[in-house]
Parts: structure tokens; C-alpha cells; sequence
């Protein structure tokens, strides 16, 4: 018997593991169709691909790298350089994502102006063409589902074009006089004629040279030397130096800061009083020194500084504490819209008005009626009044006084102006 030595049985241990290999490396071989891919065919269709040659029979089952020179037309090696291009950048102004197509943000804030625009454009209609497209908007209303009235804005577009028509149903209303009960019929059919809509003008008497004697300059802050001078020059016993001294201004003041008199601003009817320059600006320091001493009394307590609010705002508001006996200066703004709105349809415990207009009667009634008036003062506008009292992104209609202590020198100036400019 032959003996086998250690290293013949390693050796064949080890050609038998290399001939179940090569074996195993056939059977994966013949499931694939065997297949050689030139090199013609890669220069044909990307020059970029010729760097790699597959051989896929039985024979050859590996893959070789091998680097291919780029030639030109000619047949000779080219040297340039391979230049890539950037892809191309997403217009000025606009926001793009990588497959340039304008981001979820970019494209809300378009659908958003679009809407805006559209409703700007069919609400700058006359009166009998509201009411035909709100007619076709609820006829397409019923026909759509609700994923169709979610898509067009119906909703939207019928709540804007029904303010817009009672908006100038208020302004017919004001325009035509009060008639007997005889003629109620007849002129509710005027009513619905276009023609019959006044202009602006009528209602307000925009830049009245009697009551706006503004230059249209923005407001300036007073410094505590023209507070002086005014105390020194003005008294209650001298209303009519009063007068002088609010509708004559410094020279320093009385101009903007490029020296033009810019447009005058718009005026309500329900102003009572001149309004001049220097009234802006004593409105405009007094609400700003109310505005720093409430916001210190709110830093040094945070809980009970509202037994000591010094201002409120708003007309709700007004009206509230002038009901409760608090207020001692109401300020209006001079550019309130004496428009129409809607009651709501659940009646609440909070006083609401059908219009503008009987809430600032409320308020000329409550500080007419009781023994010692309380003064009333028209001026500046509402984004004015939002600007003093540091509120720059809403719109400020009326703001009542009702404490003051380290302001007590602007606030009886104040008075001073408010009662002497409305005896005019």
C-alpha cells in the first residue's frame, strides 16, 4: 500500500476546491447569455464609456480596465481638456430646485398674487356688475364639488365681491337724503342704478382747506424747548394765541426734510376740529411718551401694571372705559371709512356695530354726555397712530387716554390744542 505524505494530500485537497470552483464559475456562466462588447460599439454611441471592455464567454470571465486616448478627426491623440458645463441657473428672482422647477413657496406666494390680482379686478366694477358675476359665481358654485369650489377660490371670491357691494351700497345710502315714506319705494330703485354712485369727493372732503391745513409731511418729535415755548404762549385764557401757534408752526417743522409740501391727506366728516401740523407732532410725542412709560410699568411688573395701563386702543375699547368713567383724551384717526358691515348672525355679549359710523357717534356721544366733556381730538391717519405707538404692521383707528404722569406737561398741551382747534 502506497503511503501518502502530508504534502501530496494537501496538494490535492487544494485541486480539488480549484476544480469545484472553476466548476461553479461554468454553471453561473451558462446562465447568461455569453456576449463580447467592442470597443466600436462604445466609440459609436459615448466616448466617455470606451474605457472599459467586457468579455463575458466561458473562456474569460473577467473584466479589464483599459484607458483609451481620445482621438480627433484626423486620427491623432487630442490634448484638450474636458469641459463641463454648469447647468443652467434659475432666473432673477426666482427660486428653483435642483430639477428647475419653481419650489412650493415661490409658487404659493404666485398663486397668492394671482388671487389678489383677480379680486382687484372684478371688484372695480359698477354696481349692477357685482351683482351679475356674483350670480354666475353661485350658479358654478352648485355645479362643482367641493373639490372644485376649494380650486377656483369661489368662496373667497363671493365674501370680497360682497363687500365690495355693500360698500357702495353704504355710499349710496349716504349719498341720497332721507325722503318720506312715499318715496322709499322710488328711490330704493335709484339705488340700483351705476350712474347714481357719488365720487369720493362728496363724502370726504379730502384736503378741505378748513379743516386739513396739513403740509402731508410724516411726523416729527417734538423736543422739550417747543414744549416750553407753547406753555409759555398759550393758556386757556388765550384761545386765540392757542391757534395761531398750532396752525403757524416753526419754519423748522412746518416743511419736510427735502423742503416740497407733499399731497394732502384724506379727511372724514366726522372731524370736528382743524388739524394742522403741529397737532401731529404734539399727538405724535404725547402717544410715544405714553407708549415708553406703559412699556417701563410693564417691565417692573408684569402683573398688575394693567390696574395702570396708561393707553388703550381700539374703538371697542375706547368705548368700554369711557362707559367705566376712565378715559380723559380720546384721539381719532382722521382717515376712518364710514362703510357698511354685516351683524354677525349669533348675537354675542360683546357690543357690535352694523357700521363704522354709529360707533364713532358712540364715542362723540359718550364724551358729550356727560358734565365735564371729555375732549375729542381728530388727527394724523391710522397707520400714523400704528407708527407712534410702535405698532408699524397694523392700522390704529382710535386711542384713548387714560392715565398720565411723567407726560402730564404734552398731555395738558394736548387738551389745550384739541379744545381750541374744534371752537373753529
Amino acid at each position: 500500500m502506497k503511503r501518502v505524505t502530508f504534502d501530496e494530500a494537501e496538494q490535492a485537497q487544494l485541486d480539488f476546491r480549484h476544480t469545484q470552483t472553476v466548476k461553479r464559475w461554468k454553471q453561473n456562466s451558462s446562465r447568461k447569455s455569453s456576449k463580447i462588447v467592442y470597443l466600436s460599439d462604445y466609440m459609436e454611441a459615448d466616448s466617455r464609456d470606451a474605457r472599459v471592455l467586457v468579455d463575458t464567454s466561458e473562456d474569460n470571465l473577467r473584466v479589464r480596465h483599459k484607458r483609451v486616448k481620445k482621438t480627433t478627426a484626423s486620427g491623432r491623440p487630442s490634448n484638450a481638456k474636458q469641459v463641463h458645463f454648469k447647468k443652467k441657473s434659475p432666473g432673477d428672482g426666482e427660486c428653483r430646485t435642483t430639477r428647475g422647477t419653481p419650489s412650493r413657496l415661490k409658487r404659493n406666494i404666485l398663486q397668492q398674487r394671482t388671487d389678489r390680482l383677480q379680486l382687484l379686478a372684478e371688484g372695480n366694477k359698477d354696481y349692477m356688475g357685482l351683482l351679475w358675476l356674483v350670480e354666475q359665481l353661485n350658479q358654478t358654485r352648485k355645479q362643482l364639488g367641493s373639490a372644485g369650489k376649494g380650486r377656483h377660490n369661489l368662496r373667497r371670491r363671493l365674501d370680497y365681491l360682497r363687500y365690495r357691494i355693500r360698500k357702495q351700497e353704504a355710499i349710496l345710502v349716504e349719498s341720497v337724503p332721507h325722503a318720506s315714506n312715499d318715496t322709499t319705494h322710488r328711490q330704493e330703485g335709484t339705488l340700483r342704478d351705476p350712474q347714481t354712485v357719488p365720487e369720493l369727493a362728496v363724502l370726504y372732503p379730502h384736503g378741505s382747506s378748513t379743516v386739513d391745513q396739513r403740509s402731508g409731511r410724516y411726523p416729527v418729535t417734538l423736543s422739550k424747548e417747543d414744549l416750553e415755548h407753547f406753555h409759555a404762549n398759550c393758556s386757556f385764557d388765550r384761545p386765540n394765541a392757542i391757534r395761531e401757534y398750532c396752525q403757524n408752526p416753526p419754519v423748522s417743522t412746518a416743511t419736510s426734510k427735502t423742503g416740497k409740501t407733499r399731497k394732502g391727506l384724506a379727511v372724514g366728516v366726522y372731524c370736528r376740529n382743524v388739524i394742522t401740523d403741529y397737532v401731529d407732532d404734539l399727538t405724535f410725542t404725547t402717544l410715544q411718551k405714553l407708549y415708553h412709560e406703559q412699556g417701563e410699568l410693564k417691565r417692573k411688573n408684569k402683573i398688575g401694571f394693567r390696574s395702570k395701563l396708561r393707553y388703550v386702543v381700539g374703538l371697542q375699547e375706547t368705548i368700554k372705559h369711557l362707559k367705566a368713567g376712565l378715559v380723559k383724551l380720546v384721539i381719532l384717526a382722521a382717515d376712518l371709512e364710514v362703510v357698511g358691515r354685516s351683524s354677525p348672525k349669533e348675537p354675542s355679549d360683546r357690543k357690535r356695530f352694523d357700521r363704522l359710523e354709529e360707533a364713532v357717534e358712540t364715542v362723540y356721544g359718550l364724551c358729550n354726555g356727560k358734565s365735564n366733556p371729555i375732549p375729542v381730538l381728530c388727527c394724523m391717519s391710522r397707520q400714523r397712530l400704528a407708527y407712534a405707538l410702535f405698532a408699524k404692521n397694523s392700522h390704529v383707528s382710535c386711542v384713548g387716554v387714560l392715565q398720565v404722569d411723567s407726560s402730564l406737561l404734552y398731555y395738558r398741551a394736548l387738551v389745550l390744542a384739541a379744545k381750541s382747534m374744534s371752537q373753529l
